[in-house]
């Protein structure tokens, strides 16, 4: 397991790299080395970054992985380093993850009304790692890392 600040700078060291520097065997992301393109790059980025030490390439699979460290929230608000699952249908938090569309890191804690501000990777996206937000309402719970001590 990573510390907070280390798996922010990991994200932050890809931010701005296009999918071809990414996807170099010498120089890319980890996370995307002898995997195909437009891998599952949100899952399997936050396997890395956060340093739990499987690869775990799918938000339903991490939506199950919280719940089974009893860490899966669905109420309230994330906070900076909680890990955010999105579903792109805009129907806001429930028990169930919803359709468990995609997966950050939060940045900045979030505000009632605001947007969610986090990092992740992305796999549509010519720039795939970057600091993202949108409303709360794609918000379908957020779990709490029990990031590793300084």
């Amino acid at each position: 397991m990573r510390t907070l600040d280390d798996a922010i700078k990991i994200y932050k060291s890809f931010v701005g790299k296009t999918r071809a520097e990414l996807e170099n065997p010498a120089t890319g992301a980890p996370w995307l080395k002898g995997k195909p393109h437009n891998y599952f790059d949100c899952a399997s980025a936050f396997s890395y970054v956060s340093g739990i030490g499987r690869d775990i390439y799918s938000c339903g699979t991490w939506v199950q992985h919280f719940k089974n460290e009893k860490t899966w929230h669905f109420t309230g608000l994330p906070k900076r380093g909680d890990a955010v699952i999105f579903s792109w249908d805009g129907l806001g938090m429930r028990a169930d993850g919803g359709s468990h569309d995609h997966i950050g890191l939060v940045a900045i804690d979030a505000e009632p009304g605001k947007d969610i501000y986090y990092l992740s990777a992305d796999s549509t996206d010519a720039r795939i790692v970057d600091l993202h937000h949108v409303p709360l309402k794609f918000v379908s719970g957020w779990a709490t890392i029990p990031w590793a001590a300084k």
